[in-house]
């Protein structure tokens, strides 16, 4: 089981993903910052243990060290995803490439990934719609 950890702008969202089968959360888990210690009993409460966390963090570095400490203590190691120039043939227009929200990033491989499996030979454009708090 994999941990997947989205911070964001005002709450987290915590969710998990069986990597051999898909299968998810029925619904995932969001909650204030002010709420972490929730963290520790949802870990403990999961059907499998985690065997990984993977995490997006739009919420700034005092956050992401916060959720890493309450991850520590129930002996898990988060791997914080970063926006890069290019990943997954997903090129990243930005002269700075963490000037694209880490969500986002994400997303955008998400649907690279997706579209190469069902649409192998389909070169079109897509769009991306994404909808958090900060939305400008």
């Amino acid at each position: 089981m994999i941990i997947l950890i989205d911070a964001g702008n005002t709450r987290l969202k915590l969710g998990w993903v069986q990597p051999i089968t898909g299968q998810r959360e029925v619904a995932p888990l969001a909650f204030p910052y002010t709420g972490l210690d929730q963290i520790g009993a949802w870990l403990h409460d999961l059907p499998a243990t985690p065997t990984a966390a993977f995490g997006v963090n739009v919420a700034g570095n005092a956050i992401s060290s916060r959720i890493s400490t309450r991850l520590a203590a129930n002996a898990l190691t988060i791997n914080w995803v970063n926006s890069q120039r290019a990943a997954l043939n997903v090129l990243n227009g930005y002269d700075k490439p963490e000037q694209l929200g880490s969500d986002r990033w994400v997303a955008l491989l998400g649907l690279a990934q997706h579209l190469e499996r069902t649409l192998p030979d389909n070169r079109a454009p897509a769009i991306l719609v994404s909808f958090g708090t900060a939305t400008t």
